[in-house]
Parts: structure tokens; C-alpha cells; sequence
């Protein structure tokens, strides 16, 4: 697991910028607040926590990161030389990994685990900020996590995600007029706060 990237920040990050990622995911994903659904995201949270605001375990944890994984008895290690290759065939092209990020967050939607999918698309859309696509795959998971918290009761919640939602992708007409209509069922005008 990258805890890094679970906790949104980079290898760099200093104790406070843990603590503070720490305690702002904590608030979104603790179970009591967000659901049960949300059970198995706050663990991947809180282990991350638990080994970045370590010194010694974050050492540890830096240092297995920088080194391939040996190879295990029995295992032979592959090397492969790409000298002389094309540089752009040696990496991944972007534009699969943002589309296998959109598509991880639509299945976490089709799951159920819409907490999650909101973490991933937030995600997604640092690791691609000038992203059309990511912008809009973030607004809409904070939309249809929006409508689950209406249904669940939690209409503070609710109202937060849906103008998060407006606010990430506020050109969007077809979204804002969703939003409105959602806004409206928990008794909401859009211009007010």
C-alpha cells in the first residue's frame, strides 16, 4: 500500500502536513460519521497514519519503498535494459492511468463505497489537476455521495458535498440543475447558505 498516496500527500510531507491529512480524512471517512461503508477506508487511513507519524517506522517504511522487492526463494529476478528504446514506449502512457482511475472510481459507485469513491477521484484529480475529465468525475462523486447522505438523513453533510460538487465543475448546467433539484429536496435555495 503507497500510504503516502492514501493519505493524499507527498513522501516529502513533514509531521504536520501528516497530522493535518490525518485528521481531515479521519472527519470524512470515520465510520460514525460517514457509514459503515466507509469501515475499511478509515483502517487504510489510520494504519497510514500510524506508520508516517513513526519516525523509525516511516524510515523503515521510506527504505522499502526505495528498494525493489528482492526476489523470493525459488525466484529468479528479471532485469530488463531499455537503453536504446523509445523513452515514451519505457512508461505508461497518462491518459491509461487516468482513464483506469475513472473507471476504478465508477466501480467503487456500482459498490456502493461512495466515501471511497470520493478519496479517489480527490485522488485522481491531483494526480491530474489540469484534467477536464478528473474535474468532472470528482464533481459527480461528490454529487452522488450528496444524494446518498439525503437519503441516509445526514442533510449537513448532504448540503456540504452537493456545493462541493458545484464547486468543483461550476460551468457544468446539467450538474448545477441536479444539484438545485437536490438542494431544493432538503428545502435549500441554491444562493443560500
Amino acid at each position: 500500500m503507497d500510504y503516502y498516496a492514501i493519505l493524499n500527500l507527498s513522501p516529502q510531507a513533514d509531521s504536520e502536513d501528516i497530522k493535518r491529512a490525518f485528521r481531515r480524512l479521519a472527519r470524512q471517512f470515520h465510520p460514525d460519521v460517514a457509514g459503515e461503508g466507509s469501515r475499511e477506508r478509515f483502517e487504510q487511513i489510520y494504519r497510514a497514519y500510524q506508520v508516517l507519524s513513526n519516525p523509525e517506522e516511516r524510515r523503515r517504511y521510506d527504505a522499502q519503498r526505495q528498494s525493489p522487492p528482492s526476489p523470493g526463494k525459488g525466484e529468479r529476478r528479471v532485469v530488463v535494459r531499455t537503453t536504446g528504446l523509445d523513452s515514451t514506449s519505457a512508461e505508461p502512457p497518462a491518459r491509461d492511468s487516468l482513464e483506469a482511475g475513472i473507471a476504478r472510481v465508477k466501480a467503487t459507485w456500482r459498490e456502493r463505497k461512495l466515501p471511497t469513491a470520493v478519496a479517489l477521484a480527490e485522488a485522481l484529480l491531483k494526480r491530474f489537476p489540469n484534467s477536464g475529465e478528473a474535474i468532472h468525475i470528482l464533481a459527480l462523486a461528490y454529487q452522488r455521495f450528496g444524494n446518498h447522505l439525503i437519503q441516509e438523513g445526514r442533510h449537513r453533510q448532504a448540503e456540504a458535498y452537493l456545493r462541493k460538487a458545484l464547486a468543483t465543475e461550476p460551468n457544468n448546467r446539467e450538474l448545477a440543475f441536479e444539484i438545485r433539484r437536490d438542494l431544493a429536496r432538503l428545502g435549500i435555495r441554491e444562493g443560500s447558505s
